[in-house]
């Protein structure tokens, strides 16, 4: 809504009387304020669940530039929150790493160090295959192969393909989706109506079993 206040800056070097002119300002009412704050807590649930723009404008019945603002304006709590939740974690790591004793502060560092190792070496990935190689399998081998080797960094949008081998082909059976990573923690997602992205070549393919041999007595 408009308020009424009155400017009695000078806006002149004449040397008269103050002039008095009215401005209107806007404020706006109480429920339109908690009407932002409530679409805003929902663009932040969807947004975290991995929803787009577009789709979250779809379902919030609004404009996509408005969805933007609002993202834009829940940056700086997002980041607060997330400067809080590590300065908590690190708190906390700290109190438990002074209750060990020195041998396993030792052993904390040693492993604490592997594992940061591990991070620095993970590249990152837009697309991972995972195959499963079903000859292996049935010889007591280690069956799964990974495309890049692991560890990996999947990075939003990226998608993981699950794949079996046998008889020397090889056939995709389902897709996974990663969509929008928050707090580090990415949502999975897979289309259930998926079309069948290669021909199916382990299509007639079956597994037998060879005749046990009889032993007359």
């Amino acid at each position: 809504m408009a308020g009424r206040v009155f400017d009695t800056k000078k806006h002149t070097n004449i040397k008269r009387k103050a002039a008095y002119r009215r401005i209107q300002v806007y404020t706006k009412s109480l429920a339109k304020t908690k009407a932002e704050k409530t679409r805003r807590r929902q663009v932040l649930k969807l947004w975290s669940l991995g929803l787009k723009i577009k789709q979250i404008a779809e379902q919030l019945d609004i404009s996509q530039r408005t969805v933007k603002r609002d993202i834009a304006r829940l940056m700086p709590y997002i980041k607060k929150k997330r400067t809080q939740l590590m300065h908590q974690e690190s708190q906390a790591e700290i109190a438990y790493f002074n209750s060990l004793s020195g041998k396993k502060q030792l052993e904390y560092l040693v492993e604490h160090l592997e594992q940061r190792k591990r991070i620095v070496k993970a590249r990152k990935c837009k697309a991972l295959t995972i195959t499963i190689d079903v000859d292996r399998a049935f010889q007591g081998r280690y069956a799964v192969k990974f495309k890049p080797d692991l560890p990996v960094d999947m990075q939003e949008n990226g998608r993981i393909t699950l794949e079996l081998a046998a008889a020397g082909r090889k056939q995709a059976i389902a897709r996974i989706y990663v969509g929008k990573v928050v707090y580090g923690e990415a949502n999975l997602q897979t289309n259930q109506s998926m079309k069948q992205f290669i021909n199916p070549t382990l299509k007639g393919l079956k597994v037998t079993e060879p005749n046990a041999k009889t032993h007359d007595h």
